[in-house]
């Protein structure tokens, strides 16, 4: 775009961007569909080393998004180019929607990547480095019944991203009266 796009101006982002709040020292994480990579207002801002890509479905590794929704929703937190909110932000991502649809296991297989990113083919209890953990965590996915999920099975997971300093930021949805 020449310009930003209506939401970025709708939330102000142009004013915080000239008082300097670009997301410059800032990881964002994202656990969604995938994230294309060589999409052009995501692929500088990726944080990069092997250990800020993580798919537990397919074993990907290097950042790949069937679905399209991850990179969509990454866009809007951290894409360049009057795309994103902080453009100046870092990012690293999980998959833990297949084909757009979720289980708990990989919900909690992302929320721990993220509280202490690992290696590619390495061991999350003694390869994750929580130095390297993101900043703040976006998800724009939900733990239907449909997917053998129950929301509440994921609070402790939650609970320790918040206990470790975490910022996490869920989606409010996309049906219901006013979205509810």
């Amino acid at each position: 775009p020449t310009r930003p796009l209506w939401n970025i101006e709708m939330i102000g982002a142009e004013k915080a961007w000239a008082d300097g709040a670009t997301g410059e020292g800032i990881v964002v994480g994202t656990s969604d569909s995938g994230v294309d990579g060589t999409h052009p207002a995501l692929r500088d801002g990726f944080r990069g080393g092997d250990d800020s890509w993580y798919d537990p479905w397919t074993g990907s590794r290097t950042p790949t998004d069937t679905g399209f929704h991850g990179t969509h929703t990454l866009g809007s937190a951290v894409g360049r180019d009057d795309i994103g909110v902080a453009p100046g932000a870092q990012w690293v991502g999980c998959v833990n929607l297949g084909r757009n649809m979720g289980n708990p296991a990989h919900y909690l297989d992302c929320l721990q990547f993220m509280l202490a990113p690992f290696p590619a083919g390495g061991d999350a209890f003694t390869d994750g480095d929580p130095a390297r953990a993101p900043h703040v965590l976006t998800n724009s996915w939900g733990c239907p019944a449909i997917e053998g999920c129950d929301a509440r099975s994921l609070e402790p997971a939650v609970d320790a991203l918040d206990a470790a300093g975490l910022f996490f930021v869920a989606a409010a949805g996309n049906t219901g009266d006013l979205c509810e």
